[in-house]
């Protein structure tokens, strides 16, 4: 929702925010020429961000990636002993 946007632009000091009603996810098919301005102008007036990184940082990020290190990877699958239908195998039986 759009006012996700609104809290991660607020947290971002410097950010931008640029809504395109009714394109969803997708604003650079809703609207390509407008999309493209937008991008081109930020590329153009803004300075990219400079970060410093060793070589423990890599390496922690690397692991990171390699196992998921997302929220989602540390949440256990749930395994459940009840089907709501049966399988397609089964169906026919």
């Amino acid at each position: 929702p759009v006012s996700h946007a609104d809290v991660a632009h607020k947290g971002l000091p410097g950010s931008r925010l640029e809504i395109f009603e009714e394109a969803g996810h997708f604003p650079q098919l809703y609207d390509p020429s407008r999309f493209a301005r937008t991008l081109r102008d930020f590329i153009e007036t803004s300075e990219p961000t400079k970060l410093e990184f060793t070589d423990e940082d890599f390496d922690r990020l690397r692991k990171l990636l390699l196992r998921g290190g997302g929220r989602r990877a540390q949440i256990p699958r749930r395994t459940s002993q009840r089907r709501s239908r049966p399988r397609a195998a089964e169906a026919g039986r």
